[in-house]
């Protein structure tokens, strides 16, 4: 775009997307299949195809709403597929961080990257860090808030991206035809909720999940008709397969406490995500090796 720019030549917003995205495709294939690639990807589409700010008087404060509802919308998939939850306080704290980082933190990363070519970078250095500083503070002020949507199964995560999906290509209707649509997509959403949450207590069969927590184990036994669940190993530190699986699998399927936990035995690989998974859930009862035996 700035090429174009300096050509004196308008840049075609979608047109400079596809051609970033071709570059990374033939220099570095493999960032293609990276999260981050894909939420930015995702995200400067959203920003790209946004329509201008009607408001005068309000225009920043409308196209920073924009950027933001949109932003969230357009990733929200790809984070459910990844990260099995949407962080809610992102839709508030992008009206912060994007001025944050659009008016101060990218001008003077661009200013250091300028004058550390010409042998003066040391001039901002100081500046640039404390405001990347000041910025990841923010983010994780918000972060702490905690106002993440309950992680959902795969079936809710494709009801997800088809509403938020519905909502963008409805941007042209009445806004009583829009909450409409609205109001049919919740209703079948709290449908598949309450789905969830009841059907278990009514099956009668014995669920056996084992999870991929790569080095180790861990697996989930939940009892007929929802009578118990009882968790076997629980992965490996690093990474925390308690916080990284164990944790969304249990949250995915509503389940609020553990009533049973059998460690194995005390290899980092088999209890090393048990801290997190029990900062999280509730265990009612640990069954461990006694010591000597497994040296827990």
């Amino acid at each position: 775009a700035l090429f174009c720019r300096a050509m004196n030549r308008r840049p075609r917003p979608l047109a400079t997307l596809g051609g970033a995205m071709m570059i990374f495709a033939l220099t570095t294939p493999s960032e293609l299949g990276r999260p981050a690639f894909l939420l930015s990807v995702l995200a400067t589409l959203a920003i790209l195809t946004m329509p201008r700010a009607k408001s005068r008087a309000w225009k920043a404060l409308e196209v920073s709403w924009q950027l933001s509802y949109r932003t969230t919308i357009a990733t929200a998939p790809a984070i459910l597929l990844y990260f099995r939850t949407i962080p809610l306080s992102g839709l508030v704290s992008n009206l912060v961080l994007v001025p944050m980082a659009s008016v101060g933190l990218i001008p003077l990363a661009l200013l250091q990257g300028a004058l550390g070519l010409l042998g003066a970078g040391e001039l901002t250095a100081p500046l640039l860090e404390h405001a990347v500083a000041a910025f990841t503070l923010a983010a994780k002020a918000f972060a702490s808030l905690g106002l993440d949507l309950t992680p959902p199964p795969i079936t809710v995560a494709q009801l997800v991206a088809v509403s938020l999906g519905a909502v963008i290509a409805l941007g042209s209707l009445a806004w009583r035809k829009k909450l409409a649509v609205l109001a049919v997509l919740l209703l079948v959403w709290a449908g598949d909720e309450a789905r969830l949450r009841l059907l278990p207590r009514f099956d009668d069969h014995l669920r056996v999940t084992v999870l991929d927590v790569g080095q180790g184990s861990a697996a989930v036994v939940e009892l007929p008709r929802r009578a118990g669940v009882i968790v076997a190993d629980a992965g490996p530190d690093k990474p925390d397969a308690g916080a990284r699986v164990l944790v969304p699998f249990l949250e995915a399927r509503r389940i609020g406490a553990i009533d049973l936990f059998l460690a194995s035995h005390a290899h980092p690989d088999h209890v090393g995500g048990l801290g997190s998974l029990h900062e999280a859930i509730p265990i009612r009862e640990l069954w461990a090796p006694r010591e000597g035996e497994g040296s827990f």
